[in-house]
């Protein structure tokens, strides 16, 4: 008879209860929470990752063989953790933090959103990268390897450039907002951050400022722009090469446009991998970033069938 779900609770709770472990303590040296316990116990959880099973095994001193055939057959073992998943738990737990207290730290995400980051991870949005680096208490590089290739940082992240810029010429805020056509109000704002505008908007917002600072826009923008680390992992399709490439040059998806005679859209599309790009604009797109057209189209995805 194949083993369920509720007989391998048992034989958990029965080994748990000879080894004198309460629940609460077996969660934490598993590194899970004691409502999982709690549920593998019950036999209403089916899931069980491949590295908690070797954690049972030590913690209960029971062969990993036997607790692999208490298993039901139809209860698939999770993948193996990723290693965005890995580094945020293991930041989380030497900080002592709960699931609830991390997502309050970030702000904008509950306590489950942080346990499917744990799990499984997410391409994250540049937002929630700076939020969770500064949670965690962690350096911006170890995540930027995990941001969406077209996440770019909000324009307030410029405010700070933009204020040492403006006192680097001995401009007032008040100088700074006639030669834009803003107010000091929104002059101080923008630097501290806290305007936030569409992407349309602020772009026409750079170029004024750039003016104003004596700068391009493009030098301005590119302030806005993480450098990627090397030790990212290869490309695996045209768009996220194209990304990386233009992000290392500090570039935003407008610049790279221009400079490529595309427009942004078709850019973003490209990168975001929502169309198959034409061999045209890639060698377009190669010549302008220095890279590969080759490989490019090595990674460019197959046309779909019918």
């Amino acid at each position: 008879m194949e083993p369920s779900r509720s007989a391998f609770g048992q034989f958990l709770r029965k080994w748990r209860l000879q080894r004198g472990i309460g629940q609460r303590s077996l969660a934490r040296m598993i590194g899970c929470s004691q409502v999982r316990i709690s549920s593998l116990e019950r036999g209403e959880t089916r899931r069980l990752r491949e590295s908690h099973i070797a954690s049972f095994a030590r913690v209960l001193a029971v062969p990993e063989a036997r607790i692999q055939r208490m298993l039901p057959p139809a209860a698939p073992l999770l993948p193996a953790l990723t290693p965005m998943a890995r580094l945020l738990r293991a930041r989380r737990e030497a900080l002592g933090l709960s699931r609830i207290e991390l997502a309050k730290r970030v702000g904008r995400i509950n306590d489950a959103y942080v346990g499917v980051l744990e799990r499984e991870g997410r391409e994250l949005r540049y937002a929630l990268m700076v939020r969770l680096a500064k949670a965690l208490e962690i350096d911006q590089s170890a995540l930027v390897p995990y941001v969406a290739p077209d996440a770019t940082p909000p324009v307030g992240s410029l405010g700070t450039a933009i204020r040492q810029r403006r006192k680097a010429l001995g401009l007032s805020a008040v100088a700074l907002g006639e030669r834009v056509g803003i107010s000091k109000t929104a002059v101080l704002a923008i630097e501290k951050g806290k305007v936030m505008l569409t992407q349309n908007r602020s772009d026409r917002q750079i170029e004024r400022i750039a003016l104003a600072l004596g700068m391009s826009a493009d030098e301005l923008a590119a302030l806005r722009v993480p450098a990627v680390p090397a030790d990212i992992p290869p490309a695996r399709t045209a768009g996220e090469h194209i990304a990386r490439a233009r992000i290392a040059r500090r570039w935003t998806q407008e610049a790279l446009a221009r400079r490529a005679g595309l427009s942004a859209s078709s850019v973003c599309k490209i990168e975001s991998n929502q169309v198959r790009p034409r061999v045209s604009s890639l060698r377009l797109l190669a010549e302008t970033l220095e890279i590969d057209a080759d490989e490019l189209a090595r990674l460019r995805p197959p046309r779909e069938t019918r």
